[in-house]
This record gives structure tokens, C-alpha cells and sequence, in this order.
């Protein structure tokens, strides 16, 4: 009787404040009754002292680019949404790189995890593989994503992962690196691997664009050039191509010169070339001339080009998608906890990604699958771009 009366009082009050202890009761009940209130108390304290299960808080996406009615009103479309596998109390994800048939995130437990883009068998967002983390004193100084392989460097050696298994396929060391002012192009002419070699005079302000049989340089002096092995429209020029043996060579393709000084390597989509020239703002060039299309002075590094825009993130911090034909901003949205930047180089999507380890891939609008039975919309990014055009108009380009 006593217990539950007992109980009923921590259920009623939240909190013990009497024992009750009718003065008609024996000597030995009110003993008794003691004894069993201060072993229950005694318990609950317990209880309340015992520790509490670490849970992982990952950002939310309500109000983030990575909300879908969000990004819907910016043209884009929530592909998928992945929570990568590691412990993110522990460790934080470090680099997230984007190839075409897979996105490799890499945890700070050195852990590397892929995730299907759906150019394969696998259903867009469908986690392939993970490789723990070896727990080596060695950080992964670089990770590239190729058509097949993925290559990490880290503790000078060069280790190939498959990228539809993940298992490792080459194991060696790090491969001397190069002049980073000069590039060599190989190309097959008559079942002969023929190169050129092409003096930019500039360190490389980023790793070159590959497109094709096209190559995009960038230097940090300001020079520009397209390296094309087609002509496709391209003008020939001559130069700075030499062959083998040191002669000059004509090539196909454009070369110029920008002020500023560039960073990183250029982002090309849409026939647009787009460079980030830090603090100085962005520009981008013809990719067929070269000739100049706009420059802002907005600073911001180049994500990717996609739905007819190039998105960024800005110096405040936030993802904004300029018109890639005048420069204009036409949609501005808050990253929220998404703060470690991805750079897709194929400009198929744009990939957001949080320190807690949640990444999330958004693409055009237009390329989302259509659902059937509903009637055809005029997409939301539209209304966007009237609504700033309008707001432009009123208070100047943002």
C-alpha cells in the first residue's frame, strides 16, 4: 500500500517531497516503510545518474537549400539524402569528391564511403561500400574520382580503389609530381601515343579540366586556355605547343588573358567556362572563343553549372546560382549546418554536405523524373527568376 502510495506521489509532484508515515502505524511498519522509500530513492537516483545514450544531431534541412519545397522554388530537385556511415561524435567528414558514377565521402576516421549517382545499376543514393578507417597516423592528402578507379594519396603512396567494389587494386608509391606550369597532352595518331607539351609560363592556379579531348587551364598570372584535340569551331593557334622533340606545333583551341588572379581550378558546363578570382569576385569566357560573357564582383567559389546557372558559395556563407548567359544573381539560399564545400567538376548536380556526415544531392529541376498523373507545371524556378529580375530592377544587381 505504502509503494504505491509512494509512487503516486513521484508520478503526481515529479519529485519526492515526504514520506508519509501515518503516526497510527507500528513501530516496525513505519520501519519498514522507511527502509522501502529510502531503497526506492535510492534507485532513482540511480537511474537519473546513469549515462545517457550520445545521440548524433544532424542539421536540419527545413529552410536549408536542402529542404525540397526550397530548392524546388530555385529549380532544383532533392535527389537523395544520405547519412554516411561513421562515427560522427568522434570524427567529422573531412572532403566529400564527385565522379560520375559515384560520390566518395571521407570521414575524419580516414573511412571512405561511396555513394551511387545512378549512372550504373544501382538506384541513385544507394550506399555501395564502405572502407573503414585504418586508424593510420597518415591523413588522405588527396582524393581523386575517376570513370573506374578512385585514387587516394596519403603516406607517399598512391592507392587505386575500385570504385564499383571498393576494394583496392593498385598499391605504390606516390608518382614524382611535375612542373604545375607546364602540361602534356597524349593523344593517339596512327596507333602511336603522340604528346604535346605546352609551356604556360604560370603555375596552374588548379588541377586542368578535362572535356572530352579538350583541356581547360588555368594559371594564376590570368591565362586562360583551351587545349582541343577537335576543332569543332575552335580557331588553330600556335605558340606555346611543342612536341616531343621540343618544335613548335599548331593546336586547336584559344588562349587569354583575365585580370586578377585566379583560384582553383575553372568550372566548365553549358559551354561556359566560370573563374574564381577570390576576393576579386568571379568572370566567365566563351568556351568555343574565349571571348569574355560577364564578370561580377561578388566573390565566390564556383560548385557547379547546372539548370542554366552557376551556383556558389559566397563570401557570407550562403549558396547563390547566378545566369550563366549575364552573370545576374537569381537565387540566394542559406546552407544551414551543409558547411563543407563540394565541388562537382561534371556539373551534373550539386552536392550539399554537413560535418555530421548527412549529404544531399540536388539536381535541375527539369532532368527530375516525371511523375505521372499530375499536370504539367511551369517549373518554380521560372517565378524566381521573375521575382528577382523584378527585384534587380528596383534595387540593382545583387
Amino acid at each position: 500500500m505504502f509503494v504505491s502510495r509512494f509512487c503516486r506521489t513521484i508520478l503526481a509532484d515529479g519529485f519526492v517531497t515526504q514520506l508519509h508515515r501515518p503516526r497510527d502505524t507500528p513501530l516496525m511498519d513505519r520501519r519498514v516503510r522507511s527502509l522501502h522509500g529510502w531503497l526506492t530513492a535510492a534507485a532513482l537516483m540511480a537511474i537519473l545518474c546513469l549515462p545517457t545514450p550520445s545521440i548524433a544531431v544532424h542539421p536540419g534541412l527545413c529552410g536549408t537549400a536542402a529542404d525540397d519545397l526550397v530548392a524546388a522554388r530555385a529549380g532544383l530537385h532533392r535527389e537523395w539524402v544520405v547519412q554516411v556511415p561513421f562515427d560522427s561524435q568522434r570524427w567529422r567528414l573531412e572532403r566529400v569528391a564527385v565522379g560520375r558514377q559515384v560520390v566518395v565521402a571521407q570521414g575524419g576516421d580516414r573511412s571512405l564511403t561511396a555513394i551511387a549517382t545512378g549512372t550504373t545499376d544501382a538506384a541513385p543514393g544507394t550506399l555501395l561500400w564502405t572502407v573503414p578507417g585504418d586508424g593510420s597516423r597518415f591523413p588522405i592528402e588527396s582524393l581523386d574520382v575517376g570513370s573506374e578507379d578512385i585514387e587516394v594519396a596519403r603516406g607517399g603512396r598512391l592507392i587505386a580503389i575500385d570504385a564499383r567494389t571498393g576494394k583496392t587494386v593498385a598499391d605504390g608509391p606516390l608518382p614524382r609530381a611535375t612542373a604545375d606550369d607546364r602540361v602534356v597532352v597524349e593523344y593517339l595518331e596512327d596507333d602511336c601515343i603522340k604528346r604535346l607539351h605546352f609551356d604556360l609560363g604560370s603555375p596552374m592556379s588548379g588541377p586542368p579540366v578535362v572535356r572530352g579531348t579538350d583541356v581547360f587551364v588555368v594559371t594564376r598570372a590570368g591565362d586562360v586556355a583551351r587545349i582541343a584535340r577537335s576543332p569543332s569551331g575552335l580557331r588553330a593557334s600556335t605558340g606555346v605547343g611543342r612536341n616531343a622533340d621540343g618544335e613548335e606545333v599548331a593546336y586547336t583551341g584559344w588562349h587569354t588573358v583575365i585580370d586578377g588572379e585566379p583560384e582553383g581550378s575553372p568550372m566548365v558546363g553549358e559551354n561556359v567556362v566560370v573563374v574564381s578570382l577570390g576576393p576579386d569576385g568571379m568572370t566567365a569566357l566563351d568556351a568555343t572563343t574565349g571571348d569574355l560573357v560577364w564578370r561580377c564582383p561578388q566573390a565566390g567559389t564556383p560548385l557547379a553549372i547546372l539548370g542554366g546557372r552557376v551556383w556558389c558559395l559566397d563570401a557570407t556563407g550562403f549558396l547563390s546560382a547566378r545566369d550563366l548567359r549575364t552573370g545576374r544573381r537569381v537565387a540566394r539560399l542559406c546552407v544551414g549546418g551543409f558547411t563543407v564545400p563540394v565541388i562537382d567538376p561534371f556539373g551534373e548536380r550539386l552536392v550539399l554536405a554537413s560535418p555530421e556526415g548527412v549529404v544531399v544531392s540536388l539536381v535541375a529541376r527539369r532532368t527530375a523524373p516525371a511523375r505521372s498523373g499530375r499536370p504539367h507545371r511551369e517549373p518554380a524556378g521560372k517565378q524566381i527568376d521573375r521575382q528577382n529580375d523584378a527585384a534587380d530592377r528596383e534595387g540593382g544587381e545583387g
